[in-house]
């Protein structure tokens, strides 16, 4: 039986052999970019920030575009690296009140990393920024997706802020996220 097959075979485990090599190096070629995009975004965050305490006003902003510019290819990309390009690229455009912007490149981090534990972060921050532009049905839209998530790690942080300081709350809809928390009550 072996004698008369041994040729299918054969072709057979080699091709299985391809198929693996194959997967190896792709699998390599992926981890090796997703490095190498992940030390891109370190530097940007380290040239944006290093002494970045003794500068002008002017000089952050030179260093904000510098920062954005570098980004401009790395927010394009998927994965880890297109989520914290992202979520770079976020946190930049926020501080420049460019809210539009900036919740642009929020919703793209969670729309990246829709698995990730950054995507309710993501929609949250997309929330505060459309709540900044007065654009509050597009806001409460993004707060219920990040309150929905089970990992929304902020919601421990709003309960006490909202429970135990007796702040008034600055997020309008603090009160619906006990919808999806019944742990936690007022």
């Amino acid at each position: 039986f072996l004698d008369s097959r041994k040729v299918i075979f054969s072709s057979v485990l080699i091709i299985a052999i391809v198929a693996l090599i194959a997967y190896a190096v792709s699998a390599a070629v992926v981890v090796k970019s997703n490095e190498k995009g992940l030390a891109t975004i370190d530097g940007i965050t380290y040239q944006l920030t290093k002494d970045s305490v003794n500068l002008s006003a002017e000089e952050l902003d030179a260093r904000r575009a510098t920062a954005m510019d570098s980004l401009s290819k790395l927010v394009k990309k998927g994965g880890v690296v297109g989520v914290r390009a992202n979520v770079l690229a976020g946190e930049i455009t926020y501080s420049q009140k460019k809210y539009s912007d900036a919740a642009k490149y929020w919703v793209a981090a969670a729309a990246k990393g829709k698995k990730s534990y950054t995507a309710p972060l993501a929609y949250f921050n997309a929330a505060t920024c459309y709540e900044e532009l007065g654009e509050l049905d597009k806001a409460m839209s993004y707060y219920e997706k990040a309150a929905k998530a089970k990992d929304f790690i902020l919601f421990a942080l709003f309960f006490f802020i909202f429970k135990n300081l007796r702040l008034k709350p600055q997020v309008f809809s603090i009160l619906f996220c006990f919808e999806y928390y019944p742990q936690y009550s007022l």
